[in-house]
């Protein structure tokens, strides 16, 4: 052992220094456990991700459609018009681009088809109207012109269903018969006025008036001048015994006959062109 002395003058005992090159005893080495990741729900993950891609096609889709409408929605480059009875006055064609123009400059896929013919059909002159579209950037109207069969009142005509309009396209048929009635009653004249021609046709006559009294009376003139007076009730079969009767009794003799009264329950009167009295028949 040696001594040494401190600064101090103290000696004392000192641990003597281990030779260079003696081995140190190292500490065990540490082991590790490896780092535990968590696991992964497929099942949940797969629930949650579906939607999200199904909700993404669809966007997609929509966006894809939505720029194929605007490439195919072209302005409208022409419009063909076509009547089932030729060509359309002229007149009446500038009143038709009138009301096609009133809806602007739509798209051929954006353009109400069912507004256009309902706009169409207010016109006077056309009965039925019809609006298609011909790929890529036309469209094809066809129109029905109303057929006058009557005169109703003084300025207006009657189709064959009894509806009400005015101006004709076309000169109307000689002898066109005039109805007339109250306001609203122009169906129920049409209507009498077929029943009455199909039984006074076989007969040899055509009617060239038929009015309806405000009273509900019916009055007929015949083109050959004959007045049938027909009353309020009954009516078809009254015209249907005068054809009974004009067939038994009165056909050779129709020449001299002015008006025929049907207002009667059995029998009618006869009033004749070269007499002022009437003679009834039964």
């Amino acid at each position: 052992m040696s001594m040494r002395m401190d600064h101090n003058g103290r000696t004392g005992a000192g641990v003597a220094n281990a030779p260079r090159g003696a081995s140190r005893i190292a500490p065990p080495p540490v082991k590790r456990t490896p780092r535990q990741w968590p696991s992964v729900n497929w099942q949940l993950l797969s629930r949650l991700l579906y939607p999200l891609l199904v909700l993404t096609l669809l966007v997609a889709a929509a966006q894809a459609w939505r720029e194929l409408v605007l490439q195919l929605d072209r302005p409208i480059a022409q419009v063909l018009v076509e009547s089932k009875l030729g060509v359309v006055a002229e007149a009446n064609q500038l009143e038709l681009q009138q009301q096609l123009d009133s809806f602007g400059e739509p798209g051929f896929l954006s353009v109400d088809l069912a507004a256009m013919q309902q706009a169409l059909e207010q016109l006077p002159w056309i009965d039925q109207a019809r609006v298609s579209r011909i790929w890529p950037d036309r469209l094809k109207v066809e129109v029905v012109e109303q057929q006058p069969i009557a005169r109703w009142g003084e300025q207006q005509w009657l189709n064959s269903r009894g509806q009400v309009f005015r101006g004709v396209t076309r000169e109307p048929e000689a002898g066109m018969p005039r109805l007339l009635g109250p306001e609203g009653s122009q169906e129920q004249v049409m209507q009498q006025y077929w029943s009455l021609a199909r039984v006074l046709r076989p007969m040899g006559y055509s009617i060239a008036r038929l009015e309806l009294k405000a009273r509900g009376s019916w009055f007929v003139t015949t083109s050959d001048g004959l007045e049938l007076l027909l009353g309020r009730d009954v009516v078809l079969e009254k015209i249907r015994r005068f054809s009974v009767i004009h067939e038994r009794e009165l056909k050779e003799q129709m020449d001299r006959v002015a008006r025929i009264d049907l207002r009667y329950a059995n029998g009618l009167a006869v009033a004749w062109r070269d007499s002022d009295s009437a003679q009834a028949v039964q």
